[in-house]
């Protein structure tokens, strides 16, 4: 019976999705999971389509249906599967048959409610649509049903698959020049196989793929440097894990050769001859080997020439292109049009004479080419639809009583199946772009949180910078304080040497002068004695003066506690954000203060100051020191975190100010204070 023409294909493939779907309503779930096709069966279907006919694979494949017990919903998925394979992928009858089988897989699996036991099919349905529809140049469409691949393969935790949609995604960018974004989401297939792929041979066809992609994106955009990184990577991978394709040690070692070929290419886009000339050869030395790829060596012996003759080579060139055209197969068109091409521009530089005959013979051949595919009316997949009906008279779904009654009831009722398919597939659209909005704004969060995310880490470098900065403008606070320690101490030790031993020494030597002056009775002796005590007497003086003044200089000199103020001051605004405002009365401190005064002042604000910075994490710092009446009052107020009161311990630098302050008979005192710490503090300036 003929039941399928030319101007109802579409409505017979509805009819079979809806009688399908009827019935495995009737089953239960286990018997719609139920496979009895084998992958033998349609290995063999495949192999007479190769060899023999489409006719005769479709005869195969119906027969082998009829014989089953009943028809499982996996059992329909894979007899839509395969007939889509061959009508689509071999054969691209156009879009109303891709649209037919791609909808009657997914309505399969909607429809008797397998989303969670069917997600890979599921999945792979989508994207087969997603292929089908770039092969006839449907971009959009194309996007669309990868991007739902790859939602239920995330939803259902498969990262590994997820990924590798990921790289369909991306080759739809790559064929719609929008390189930028191919190259990016071929960088995520490569690490999601990675990271979530078993290692088998699987892992490494992706992997390598995606990498090598990711360079080609590069290419396109003229970022060279890039393309040669992951052309690396790509490179680095397959040498380190060509075991995982053990059983078919050729792939790894053809993927390698295409590498070097587009690295070839990239090098020499940079004009860097001597490493494209080192990786073309590389590419040709795989591809000659017996059994491998030898029309892929003689498109590096093309890429080869055109390089010689880019750097003037002329004798290297034609030896190439003489080369090529002895093991050119005849079936090589695409690589006979590129040598004839490059013949041509070769005799143009070196022949002139030869020119013309060259050009003609690439522009006829070119011709021949173009008329050849314009003649070719390929296969019609509706003519073929006709010849298998009437030549074997299959109804393929008439499996028992009640798949025949269903057939005959759908026969008389296809205007209201239609009006349900359409129904179905409008919702299911609508479904899918709610999914696809869904997944945008995630990605826009997602990027938000990215930006927020490096503008975090921008801060935290600069706090770190500062913290940085603080700490070593402390440690040379803390230097220089020692070092002010040690020549203090050094100046005091030298004063009490000399009080002790040369005032005292000389004192004595007087007193011993004047001691034999007395028991003398020459006169020039009595003077000479006196000449001598004098200038002991003068020797003495100064001796005393000098350590007075000694004392008197480490006092005033080491510990200018005006200096350190504006000093730290300006230091700290200029190299970190904390602000230190000082506000001293410069006069009244250099005159009303004594040195003692002024050297434990020094060090109490320093240790003050010191200990905010280390522990406040403050912003700003108030430093005032003024003069009422007979004492002198100080305070440091910082905005800082502050402390608890509660079971508050003074650590050893509030107590080493507090020692200081008792020296100078004054008090100190420490508060909480609106936004930080109040410390202040006086002593009486005579006491």
């Amino acid at each position: 019976m003929k039941f399928i023409n030319k101007s109802n294909c579409v409505l017979y493939l509805a009819f079979v999705a809806y009688y399908s779907l009827a019935v495995t309503s009737c089953t239960t779930t286990a018997d719609k999971m139920v496979k009895h096709y084998s992958e033998a069966h349609f290995a063999f279907a495949d192999s007479l389509s190769a060899k023999d006919s489409l006719e005769k694979s479709l005869s195969y494949i119906d027969s082998i249906y009829q014989q089953f017990p009943y028809v499982s919903v996996a059992d329909k998925y894979r007899y839509f599967h395969f007939k889509s394979e061959l009508y689509g992928s071999k054969y691209r009858p156009g879009k109303k048959f891709i649209e037919a089988y791609g909808d009657s897989m997914v309505l399969l699996i909607v429809k008797n409610k397998l989303e969670k036991q069917m997600w890979r099919e599921l999945a792979k349905a989508y994207n087969y649509q997603s292929v089908q529809y770039l092969n006839t140049g449907l971009f959009e469409l194309g996007h669309k049903y990868a991007a739902l691949s790859r939602i239920v393969s995330l939803q259902n935790g498969d990262s590994c698959t997820a990924g590798e949609y990921a790289s369909a995604i991306a080759l739809i960018y790559y064929r719609q020049s929008n390189y930028a974004a191919a190259a990016d989401l071929f960088k995520e297939s490569a690490i999601t196989a990675m990271k979530n792929c078993d290692r088998d041979r699987h892992q490494f066809y992706s992997v390598q793929g995606a990498l090598s992609n990711a360079a080609l994106s590069y290419i396109k955009l003229g970022s060279i440097d890039s393309a040669l990184k992951y052309y690396s990577l790509a490179e680095n991978y397959i040498l380190n894990n060509r075991q995982l394709y053990s059983s078919e040690p050729k792939f790894p070692e053809i993927a390698l050769s295409v590498v070097y070929g587009n690295m070839g290419h990239a090098f020499q886009k940079i004009k860097d001859y001597r490493q494209a000339k080192i990786h073309y050869y590389k590419s040709i030395t795989i591809n000659n080997r017996i059994g491998y790829d030898n029309k892929g060596a003689n498109s590096g012996k093309i890429y080869m020439a055109r390089l010689c003759l880019e750097q003037g080579d002329a004798d290297s060139c034609l030896l190439l292109l003489n080369e090529i055209g002895q093991q050119i197969a005849d079936d090589d068109e695409d690589i006979k049009l590129l040598w004839l091409k490059l013949k041509w521009e070769y005799a143009e530089k070196y022949k002139p004479v030869a020119a013309f005959d060259n050009l003609r013979a690439y522009s006829r051949f070119r011709d021949s080419l173009l008329e050849k595919s314009k003649g070719s009316g390929g296969f019609n997949p509706q003519t073929a639809f006709d010849k298998i009906a009437a030549e074997f008279e299959i109804e393929i779904l008439k499996k028992d009583s009640q798949i025949r009654l269903i057939y005959l009831i759908g026969s008389l009722t296809i205007g209201g199946l239609l009006g349900t398919l359409f129904f179905s597939v409008f919702k299911n659209l609508k479904r899918s772009k709610k999914m696809i909005v869904r997944m945008e704004a995630l990605n826009t969060e997602l990027s938000k949180r990215e930006k927020e995310l490096v503008i975090a880490m921008d801060e935290l470098e600069e706090r770190k910078r500062q913290k940085y900065e603080e700490d070593l403008f402390l440690q040379e606070l803390n230097l220089r304080a020692e070092n002010k320690d040690s020549m203090v101490a050094q100046r005091r030790k030298i004063s009490e040497d000399m009080h002790d031993d040369l005032s005292n020494s000389l004192a004595a030597l007087k007193y011993y002068i004047d001691d034999i002056k007395s028991s003398l009775e020459e006169p020039v002796t009595k003077e000479v004695l006196e000449n001598v005590g004098a200038e002991i007497s003068v020797i003495h003086e100064n001796a005393r003066r000098y350590t007075h003044n000694l004392n008197l200089s480490t006092n005033e000199l080491q510990y200018n506690l005006i200096d350190f103020l504006f000093e730290i001051s300006e230091k700290f605004a200029k190299k970190t954000s904390l602000t230190i405002a000082v506000a001293i009365d410069k006069e009244k401190i250099h005159n009303l203060l004594s040195s003692v005064q002024h050297e434990q002042l020094y060090h109490i604000m320093k240790e003050g100051i010191s200990n905010v910075i280390k522990h406040a994490k403050a912003t700003r710092i108030d430093v005032a020191i003024e003069f009422d009446g007979q004492c002198c009052y100080f305070s440091i107020t910082d905005n800082g975190k502050g402390f608890k009161k509660e079971g508050f311990v003074p650590g050893l630098g509030l107590k080493s100010m507090d020692t200081r302050i008792k020296k100078i008979n004054g008090k100190l005192s420490i508060e909480q204070g609106a936004a930080g710490t109040y410390l202040s503090g006086s002593f009486p300036i005579f006491y």
